[in-house]
């Protein structure tokens, strides 16, 4: 029976509302890193023999870890885990067959303490990771900060096309020169330029109502 040490009630909590699995355990749970194990099968050099053995599954470094229960039949059937996984002197290298399905690691949290790479143990960040997943669209918390990246990136482009929009829109090109990104003009690209600026602004007036000075009706 394997003995993992669980995390706090107050960071199991938000996960309890997506349920728990058929052999009664929760679909997700937040675990010790150091006390998860698994079961691993072959030669031991140290020594020398070839057995099973139980070892730590992610590592010893100080943090919380956020796992998936996950149904047996994602890992195929104990034939082909036998053709898979079987070392050549017929060991499981890992382990026997997950008849009651297996929890993966979905993330890693900090213990708090500004251990560097993983983010904190809180109950949102807990909650919003595992939704996601429900969800299908993001595999862990990493993601969802690629994602928010990604998003920031965009806007950040488009206010960037936008502005270059809004600077073309009000530059005036001059006989020879032009302060645009597009480099210099002669004059026929100032008239050009001139003829566009008022047929955007709807500013034809009928040279049969044209009358002198400033002021046309």
């Amino acid at each position: 029976m394997e003995r993992v040490k669980l995390a706090p009630q107050w960071a199991q909590k938000p996960l309890e509302k997506f349920g728990k699995n058929p052999y009664g355990g929760w679909n997700f749970r937040v675990i010790w890193g150091p006390s998860r194990q698994c079961i691993r099968g072959g030669f031991w050099e140290d020594n020398g023999h070839h057995e099973y053995r139980r070892r730590v599954k992610y590592s010893l470094d100080p943090k919380w870890v956020l796992e998936r229960w996950r149904p047996a039949s994602i890992y195929g059937d104990p034939h082909s885990w036998d053709g898979q996984t079987s070392t050549l002197d017929g060991f499981f290298a890992l382990g026997p067959f997950p008849v009651h399905g297996e929890y993966e690691s979905i993330q890693a949290f900090s213990t708090g303490r500004g251990i560097a790479g993983y983010v904190p143990l809180e109950p949102g960040l807990i909650e919003i990771t595992a939704r996601a997943v429900v969800m299908g669209k993001i595999n862990s918390f990493w993601d969802i900060r690629r994602a928010l990246e990604d998003e920031e990136l965009y806007k950040e482009r488009q206010q960037d096309q936008n502005f270059d929009e809004m600077w073309d829109e009000a530059q005036l090109t001059r006989s020879g020169l032009s302060i645009g990104p597009g480099g210099a003009f002669n004059k026929n690209a100032e008239i050009a330029d001139y003829e566009r600026r008022i047929e955007r602004a709807g500013a034809f007036v009928d040279a049969r109502r044209f009358r002198p000075g400033f002021r046309q009706n």
